[in-house]
């Protein structure tokens, strides 16, 4: 996949090779139940030697990333499926209310070999194992499960 995403950037006529791959190999089941918003809240987090740290695994771990950037977006209650709310609602006993659920947006930056970046949406662009791997490091990292709750320090 590694091959394929260089040469979408360097070599338009492979976008169609990896275009197929990217709709036809589709993920289900525990890898998508990795999320990213551990990671993404670990490099928003002071120090900024944090967020250093996951850019210099993921350029050790040669993913041809050179920056990621995560912002978390408060969403509606009406952007929930319903069973999920009322599931929630009826667990914790109470109404929920728009802005308490966040979703987390990432942008991945790739350099090409003639210096320019291309900015692309995180899970649109990398490949699953990338996104596993990116998913993780929030845990290695300084994020560590405290019963059912994560807490990064």
């Amino acid at each position: 996949m590694l091959f394929l995403s260089k040469a979408n950037n360097e070599y338009k006529p492979f976008g169609e090779v990896f275009e197929w791959f990217n709709i036809n190999l589709q993920y289900f089941g525990q890898i998508s139940d990795i999320g990213n918003g551990f990671t993404s809240k670990y490099m928003n987090k002071s120090p900024p030697e944090n967020k250093e740290k996951v850019l210099n695994i993921l350029k050790y771990a040669d993913f041809d990333i050179s920056d990621v950037s995560g912002n978390e977006i408060k969403m509606d209650k009406s952007e929930i499926p319903d069973f999920i709310v009322n599931m929630i609602e009826k667990k914790t006993n109470r109404p929920l209310s728009d802005g308490e659920f966040v979703r987390t947006e990432l942008k991945s930056v790739h350099k090409r070999d003639d210096g320019k970046e291309i900015v692309t949406e995180f899970e649109e662009f990398e490949s699953a194992g990338t996104s596993v791997f990116f998913n993780m490091l929030g845990d290695y990292s300084g994020c560590t499960g405290k019963s059912s709750a994560y807490s990064c320090h």
